[in-house]
């Protein structure tokens, strides 16, 4: 089972979540690449998110107690892998991909004027010789 969950809070519920996401209606075919996935096999939370995850750390979180927690980082591959052959990430392309990266990096440029940088100092240039 893989179900797409958007944040830690998703699972404040404890296991009572999975039995949630298993009544839930199919995810739809992907079309941008996921933000994190919880796959709960043998009593085990594999996660995965791209984002900072806060109170991760805490684990188990309340209602979790005998569970573990396989936490991969933003590392997806490791959930490409859970997933069904019939169930593919996206792969968008990379020309679309950096587009949308340099225009969210455009987006972030500040709006003062940069301070002009501060002159270095000259070398000290040697007195002349009085010989």
């Amino acid at each position: 089972m893989g179900q797409r969950l958007g944040s830690l809070e998703n699972l404040a519920g404890g296991p009572a979540v999975i039995d949630l996401l298993a009544e839930a209606p199919p995810t739809p075919a992907l079309t941008d690449m996921p933000s994190g996935g919880v796959h709960p096999p043998a009593r085990t939370v594999s996660l995965w998110v791209v984002q900072t995850v806060a109170g991760i750390h805490h684990w188990p979180l309340p209602g979790w107690e005998g569970w573990s927690l396989d936490f991969h980082g933003e590392d997806h591959t490791h959930q490409a892998g859970l997933l069904p052959a019939d169930f593919p990430l996206p792969q968008p392309s990379l020309a679309a991909a950096l587009r949308k990266l340099a225009d969210g990096l455009g987006a972030r440029r500040p709006t003062t004027p940069r301070c002009s940088p501060v002159p270095r100092p000259r070398p000290a240039r040697k007195a002349p010789s009085p010989w």
